[in-house]
């Protein structure tokens, strides 16, 4: 007991300095200013300041940083402004000063230090960190540029200077817009490499999908290896490509390796010996996901990686345990008290600090960063798996709310009531009822269905319907992640469902609810369903 009151009083205190390095950084911000942060003595002083916050909050903030306007939310500068999906909005941007850089720092350099002890080697062999073609996203206007390019962006010079010695797959790739382009560089420079030791992508269908070209692709992908050249399918900038052509030599020694061993059922391991771990989202729906990684790397371990969200780095994982630690050196961190798991209430009246958690319990996280967010609601749900020196282990249960996250995609309700709603107005359509749900098809890629009740057949105009469809489509890739999943191929996009007997629609809904074991007096009327198979309820047809 005593060991532990002693673990407890020295995290408390670390997380105390922590939040006061943050307050007392930004106290001549006009955030700081409004909240008299130069009165801050300690963690109550805080909270009897500033009250819970959420995205909504900082929108007026983020557009005069946007603007160019300074000392905002800190007294800092902004680097940038970070893509990311939303909840109300359809998408968000998240200021990123050096500070909440630094605070990212403090949590993977402690990952990549335990990776690299853990699994010695590591430090033999390249890497493939997952760079994702770049994004057209950005803020209308603003004179702050918006993202990071490739996940290298989260580390400091001195990593990045590392990483790019020995990557596999050049930074440089993310600049590829072409998606055909962008996957066949990836793969040449993957398949060259015969010290590829980690992969960390994001989501397990990232890597998937990217090796289901590998069979399409395999003689032009063996002829580039041998002649040292690229003959990608799309379109690269010439400059780029130039670029990218100068990492590439003539190695017909292994393009003979990898053709040798083409059509083994252990293929990517003969082709890649040292490979020792497969870093990845493993937790909630990306759990489904991993099935088709162990297919294909049946004797790599997969190591789930901890909670990261664009606004700040929650946990990182630990060889051997089950959970991730909670990064207590990156943010001040709060956990909201679930106190009903099954319907994701929060008890907003019971926040607790790191050193208060129960182990079994549920918790909503919530952050304070030296990027500017101050009490932020991630609404990310966590449990607490145990302990590790008395620091919390945690591992990631959901989103908050109605938020349908199949492949990172993060659609939520507000945005999907609106994006169907306007797109049926714009085309005078009125339905009795409409549901948007997640289908898994028999190719294997996921795609949402718009499942559609009219009440006059006189509506079903096939020219309408194909623009009603386009609209949606349109205004679902609003939001970030899932036009990127979409341009990936982790999606495919959204078809519609015309329901047949659309004035029993609304019943065979609250009939299935009932048979999945919600009250029927409880189910509310949804513009979302985060379950899959309801073409096989509703009696009617999917468009092609």
């Amino acid at each position: 007991l005593g060991e532990r009151l002693l673990h407890d009083r020295r995290q408390a205190g670390t997380q105390r300095d922590v939040l006061i390095r943050i307050v007392r950084r930004n106290s001549a911000s006009a955030f700081g200013k409004r909240h008299h942060f130069e009165e801050v003595r300690d963690v109550a002083d805080f909270r009897s300041r500033v009250g819970l916050s959420d995205y909504d909050d900082y929108l007026p903030d983020i557009d005069s940083i946007a603007r160019g306007e300074r000392s905002v939310l800190t007294a800092e500068p902004v680097l940038r402004l970070e893509p990311s999906s939303g909840s109300a909005a359809s998408s968000k941007f998240i200021p990123y000063t050096s500070s909440l850089h630094e605070e990212f720092k403090n949590g993977l350099s402690a990952w990549i230090f335990d990776l690299f002890k853990s699994y010695r080697r590591l430090f033999s062999g390249s890497a493939y960190w997952s760079v994702s073609p770049n994004s057209p996203k950005e803020w209308p206007g603003s004179k702050v540029p918006t993202g990071f390019g490739d996940d290298a962006g989260y580390f400091g010079y001195w990593e990045q200077r590392l990483l790019e010695e020995i990557l596999a797959v050049p930074a440089a790739v993310s600049q590829i817009e072409d998606i055909d382009a962008y996957r066949y560089v990836s793969l040449l420079f993957l398949l060259r490499d015969s010290d590829l030791a980690l992969i960390s992508v994001w989501n397990p269908s990232f890597l998937t999908l990217l090796l289901q070209k590998v069979p399409e692709w395999m003689p032009r992908l063996l002829r580039d290896i041998k002649e040292g050249s690229i003959t990608n399918p799309g379109r690269i900038a010439p400059d780029l490509k130039e670029q990218l052509i100068r990492r590439c030599y003539a190695d017909p020694k292994r393009a003979e390796y990898v053709v040798n061993a083409w059509g083994s059922s252990t293929f990517y391991q003969d082709i890649w010996p040292k490979l020792s771990l497969i870093s990845c989202w493993a937790d909630g729906h990306a759990g489904k996901s991993v099935a088709g990684i162990r297919s294909l790397f049946p004797a790599v371990p997969i190591q789930p990686k901890g909670l990261i969200a664009t606004e700040g780095l929650v946990s990182f994982p630990l060889h051997g345990k089950t959970g991730s630690a909670l990064s207590i050196c990156s943010h001040f961190y709060e956990f909201i008290g679930i106190d009903s798991p099954c319907l994701g209430r929060k008890d907003i009246k019971n926040v607790k600090l790191a050193h208060e958690l129960e182990p079994g319990k549920r918790y909503s996280v919530v952050i304070t960063t030296g990027g500017g967010f101050y009490r932020y609601q991630l609404q990310d749900i966590v449990e607490v798996t145990g302990f590790e020196k008395q620091c919390p282990l945690l591992r990631f249960i959901s989103k908050e709310g109605k938020v349908s996250d199949m492949v990172g995609e993060k659609l939520n309700e507000l945005h999907v009531a609106a994006t169907v709603g306007e797109a049926l107005g714009r085309y005078g359509l009125d339905p009795g009822f409409f549901l948007l749900a997640p289908e898994y098809g028999a190719s294997g890629v996921p795609f949402y269905v718009l499942f559609l009740g009219f009440d006059s057949t006189g509506e079903l105009d096939k020219n309408i319907l194909a623009g009603l469809r386009e609209e949606v489509e349109r205004g679902l890739e609003d939001n970030y992640h899932y036009a990127h999943a979409v341009r990936l191929g982790q999606l495919s996009p959204v078809r519609l469902f015309i329901i047949d007997a659309p004035d029993k629609a609304e019943l065979v809904y609250l009939d299935a609810c009932g048979k999945k074991g919600q009250r029927l007096g409880q189910v509310k009327p949804a513009a979302l369903d985060l379950r899959a198979g309801w073409s096989e309820v509703f009696a009617g047809s999917l468009l092609s």
